[in-house]
This record gives C-alpha cells, sequence and structure tokens, in this order.
C-alpha cells in the first residue's frame, strides 16, 4: 500500500486540468492551482502526452529520465533544460500539496515546521537564507514561504513536535530574513486549501469546466476511500 502523502500527491497532479498555455497565464494566480500546461507546445494533445507522462511518472515513482524517455517516445520535442523544469516543478509541488494536507492532519501532535534547503552550490541565496525557521504551523510566514515556493524550488518543510522545535529553537520576528516571495508562483498548499473542505467553493469560482472539476474531485475521494 502506498503512504497516504503519496496518494494525496498523485490526486493532486491529477486533478489539474490541462490548457493551452495564453489560457493558463490569463488566469489569476488562485485559479491557476487548478491547472496545469506546458510552454513552447500549441496543441492541447501534445501538452496532455507531456503531462500526462509525468503524472505516470509520479505515480510509478519514476525519476526525470523516466519522463524524458516517455515524452521522446511520443516525438515531443523539448530542450532538456525546460523538461527537467516541467519535471521538478509538478512533481515538487505535487508533493508539497501532499505533504500540507498530511501536517495539517497531524499538527495536533506536530504544531511546528521547519524549513529546510538543500545547502549546496545551486541552492539559492534566498532559499538558504530560510533554512532552519521554525514557526508554528498557521504562522503567516507559510503563507509565502512553504516548499515549493519558486520554481525548480528543491526545498522541503518538516513537523516537529513542540519539544523538538523548543529544543531546536522557534525563530523569533526579529530574527525571520525578508526575503521577497516570487510573485510569478502559482501554487501553494495554504492557499489551495485541504481537498476536502474548500476545493467546492474552489471551483464555484473557477472560470474552468465546473463539471470537469467536480468529476475530478469525486474520482479523487472514492480512490481515497479504497486505501
Amino acid at each position: 500500500m502506498k503512504p497516504i502523502t503519496f496518494l494525496e500527491a498523485l490526486h493532486f497532479a491529477q486533478s489539474r486540468k490541462i490548457v493551452l498555455p495564453d489560457e493558463f497565464y490569463s488566469m489569476d494566480l488562485n485559479t491557476r492551482q487548478l491547472a496545469t500546461t506546458v510552454s513552447f507546445l500549441s496543441g492541447i494533445e501534445q501538452i496532455e502526452t507531456v503531462i500526462k507522462s509525468l503524472n505516470k511518472t509520479l505515480a510509478e515513482g519514476g525519476t526525470f529520465n523516466d519522463f524524458q524517455k516517455l515524452v521522446e517516445e511520443n516525438e515531443i520535442v523539448l530542450s532538456k533544460h525546460y523538461l527537467k523544469n516541467v519535471f521538478r516543478t509538478n512533481i515538487q509541488t505535487a508533493y508539497g500539496h501532499g505533504r500540507w494536507q498530511q501536517q495539517q492532519k497531524n499538527k495536533a501532535k506536530h504544531p511546528y515546521l521547519m524549513y529546510s534547503a538543500i545547502d549546496d552550490t545551486r541552492v539559492r541565496p534566498s532559499h538558504l537564507a530560510l533554512n532552519r525557521i521554525i514557526r508554528h504551523i498557521d504562522d503567516p510566514f507559510w503563507l509565502k514561504y512553504y516548499a515549493p515556493w519558486a520554481f525548480m524550488c528543491r526545498c522541503t518543510v518538516i513537523a516537529l513536535t513542540e519539544k523538538e522545535a523548543q529544543k531546536l529553537g522557534i525563530t523569533s520576528d526579529e530574527d525571520l530574513p525578508q526575503i521577497a516571495e516570487d510573485m510569478g508562483w502559482s501554487t501553494s498548499p495554504l492557499t489551495f486549501g485541504e481537498m476536502q473542505d474548500v476545493v467546492d467553493q474552489k471551483i464555484t469560482d473557477s472560470i474552468l469546466d465546473k463539471e470537469y472539476l467536480l468529476e475530478q474531485k469525486q474520482a479523487s475521494l472514492l480512490t481515497l476511500s479504497q486505501w
């Protein structure tokens, strides 16, 4: 049996409607969270093939090379650099949503979160500056900086008990760095909300095909009930 966090990540990835780039970028940032696209492709069939290849790779626990092979097998030409961006952004976002939902369900026992950046030569200074910041799970800090919060972000967020947070040191307001948020980033587990609680309202407010979104929601809930 796959862990629930993984299932929630997969359901989020599969629930996003595939649209053309022009349609995607005409949406407001909140609505974009219900959709996905691939730039540099003008046909919806090709975009669907890339996204479905990505979701297949996610479901099977595959690697970037597996994803790239699936795309190439369908004779779709995109640069390796861009494909890596598509792969990492979508995979990290899906896992971010799954992780957030699990952390929300367990926040009575783990009420604090710690930001964890990868300290290597590729990390952005703005992301490294947030490393090991510890704040309460309901703190507004996470509205902007719950990972991933930018394209190609490799950071993650770890849940802590109150005892663990106090031992490591809860970050004070004075010690929070001033980091500009990525205004072009459109997905956040917090603004998206927990699926069971706010998806209905998101669907009501969305400009997307409401019947399609409702079908996706019901399919996700049905699959969850079977595990």
